[in-house]
């Protein structure tokens, strides 16, 4: 079993790995983390295949994905790094606010979930706490969860 990296310090970058089958929206991340110091692009991939080589390769501290990344056999690119790298934390580019969309992502090991096209602050904030090793749900998801929970409509407004 793999040794688990320990966590970047925090004086240290982050380095972190883009994963997207799409290139504008690698291209679009990379432009907005360019500029922050406590995070470093090292590297950006278009499948599951190329992820997990550039996981070996890289030893990125963070893999930003998009959700929907999963071979022939339906096994998910979260489920194959959890396994194989323990110490990689994975922030999940999600485009469903929906309980079992949210809920499938945690349970496959993500540690941060977040609606792709959010506000960046939100992404950020989930990025530096997966990176300290907390777990992050984006606001929009979380509003639509717990009334899912409750039994309500998401977007539901209270009386």
């Amino acid at each position: 079993m793999p040794t688990p990296r320990p966590h970047p310090a925090k004086t240290a970058p982050a380095r972190i790995l883009l994963v997207d089958a799409d290139a504008s929206e690698r291209r679009n991340l990379k432009t907005l983390l360019r500029r922050r110091p406590d995070l470093r692009v090292v590297g950006e991939c278009s499948n599951k295949a190329q992820a997990l080589t550039s996981i070996r390769n890289l030893e990125p501290d963070l893999v930003i994905m998009d959700q929907d990344l999963a071979d022939s056999r339906g096994k998910s690119l979260l489920e194959r790094i959890g396994r194989r790298d323990p110490g990689v934390r994975c922030v999940v580019l999600g485009r469903a606010e929906a309980l079992d969309a949210v809920l499938n992502a945690v349970r496959e090991g993500a540690a941060a979930y977040v609606l792709k096209g959010g506000p960046l602050p939100t992404l950020l904030a989930a990025m530096r706490a997966a990176r300290d090793g907390a777990l992050y749900i984006d606001p929009r998801a979380t509003r639509n969860l717990l009334s899912q929970l409750r039994g309500k409509k998401p977007g539901a407004r209270p009386l």
